[in-house]
């Protein structure tokens, strides 16, 4: 939600992340914190925090959301 982009039919219960690690990610309540490789380019800081480029959020829930 942090780009306010529409999202349809999509459950906002639990927030996703993603780490730039290998080891796998885990569960806590309602944060799921998924591990993969980012590019340098698919890092941006917004307000002195660094989140994924715009793009990287659109291919990842492309991945994963019911067609």
């Amino acid at each position: 939600m942090l780009y306010r982009l529409p999202v349809w039919n999509v459950s906002l219960t639990r927030v996703h992340t993603t780490r730039p690690r290998r080891t796998s990610g885990v569960r806590i309540g309602r944060l799921h914190v998924h591990t993969a490789p980012l590019d340098p380019d698919e890092i941006v800081d917004i307000d002195g925090t660094a989140v994924t480029a715009p793009a990287r959020p659109l291919a990842d829930m492309a991945r994963r959301l019911p067609r």
